[in-house]
């Protein structure tokens, strides 16, 4: 007469594993169709760490680092003034139409 939420609960959890494995089947399937395997990319990306600590570091020299940009406010200045004379031609128009 009474339900056992236990029971219920543990059919719930089969379900869901179940569920979990077919996406990941799924998930590898679909990267293997796209050419990414899950299983060699492993491999491929510890083959390229290795490749890439093997390799000689290259220096940054003077020529490619840029020079720091002088910071100013004199586009912040110019657009403060167009937001004021924006302002005012507002309140102009205001009290010349409205008023």
């Amino acid at each position: 007469m009474f339900d056992d939420p236990k029971k219920e609960l543990d059919a719930l959890e089969k379900q869901l594993l179940a569920d979990e494995d077919w996406f990941k089947k799924e998930l590898d399937a679909a990267k293997r169709m796209i050419g990414s395997d899950p299983k060699t990319n492993q491999r491929t990306t510890a083959a390229r760490s290795a490749q890439a600590a093997k390799a000689p570091a290259k220096k940054d020299t003077a020529k490619n680092v840029p020079a720091p940009r002088k910071k100013g406010v004199k586009k912040l200045l110019i657009l403060l003034l167009v937001e004021i004379l924006g302002i005012s031609a507002l309140a102009a128009y205001w009290w010349l139409f409205l008023l």
